[in-house]
């Protein structure tokens, strides 16, 4: 079972949050509030959003709506590893052809 469900609403913009439970019911993310302090401030009033377990499972849905709206990471990919398959789709492609290898 989806724990989880993030939609974006069209008519608002806005991200609504909601949690499945077992027993089948559903609990919303009816408020939200933010509080200003200055950078580097040490605060102790944050209530973290999600917790423990949860929070694999919470992220996993931001990632898929985001996919979803066309979102695709913006740092973090694997240079080296796109860079090494195409070398290998080159070496596939000139032996499949039978054409000499450009190494």
């Amino acid at each position: 079972m989806k724990r989880w469900s993030l939609e974006l609403q069209p008519h608002t913009g806005g991200l609504e949050v909601a949690r499945m439970n077992p027993d089948e019911t559903i609990e919303i993310l009816a408020s939200c509030t933010y509080e200003q302090v200055k950078q580097g401030e040490r605060y102790d009033f944050a209530i973290p959003l999600v917790r423990g377990p949860d929070v694999r499972d919470f992220l996993q849905e931001a990632m898929d709506l985001g996919y979803r709206m066309g979102l695709r990471p913006s740092k973090g990919e694997d240079v080296a590893a796109v860079k090494q398959h195409l070398q290998d789709m080159r070496a596939i492609a000139f032996h499949t052809l039978k054409m000499p290898s450009q190494s």
